[in-house]
């Protein structure tokens, strides 16, 4: 019996971050995408080890998206609707925040994007009243931005934003 591997075979092994599309793997993670050769009679190798001693210092970036937030730091009506309606939508639909994150189109109204799309019409038709192109585009920047950083941070930073417009508005009454 030879004990020797036979490197005339090689295969890639799919981890649990790969996605199947059509002949091709979409690996989730390029540094678990390895090249392995082996022996088929013999079992699959085992991924490689994480030896980056850095990540003790990485820091972890948490998003949250609460259930029912409260948008009252929104003042004009129509915007806190429109924002808090799609919100509400985004949050029953399983997978929603991360097929925003992966959105990559430079326009929501013109994407062809169908994951995008079959929200869109889903936050259009939970909106009383419908969106307008235009409104729908802007409402999904919004979301998309709370999707990046969370509703806390999107709230402060809607905050900010509007105590400084306030501020401008105010030194040109003077």
């Amino acid at each position: 019996m030879n004990s020797e591997i036979d490197t005339t075979e090689i295969h890639d092994i799919m981890f649990p971050c790969d996605i199947l599309h059509g002949d091709d793997i979409l690996h989730g993670d390029d540094e678990y995408r390895e090249l392995f050769t082996h022996n088929s009679k013999d079992m699959p190798p085992v991924p490689p080890e994480d030896n980056d001693d850095d990540d003790e210092d990485e820091e972890i970036n948490l998003i949250v998206y609460p259930y029912n937030p409260d948008f009252s730091f929104i003042k004009d009506n129509n915007t806190k609707n429109m924002i808090s309606s799609a919100y509400n939508c985004v949050m029953n639909k399983q997978d929603a925040w991360q097929n925003i994150k992966k959105f990559t189109g430079e326009s929501y109204m013109f994407s062809k994007d169908k994951k995008i799309n079959q929200l869109m019409n889903y936050i259009d038709s939970m909106y009383e009243g419908g969106h307008s192109g235009a409104s729908i585009g802007w409402t999904m920047r919004q979301i998309e931005r709370i999707a990046y950083i969370g509703f806390d941070k999107f709230k402060s930073e809607w905050i900010m934003i509007n105590k400084m417009k306030e501020k401008e508005m105010n030194n040109g009454d003077n």
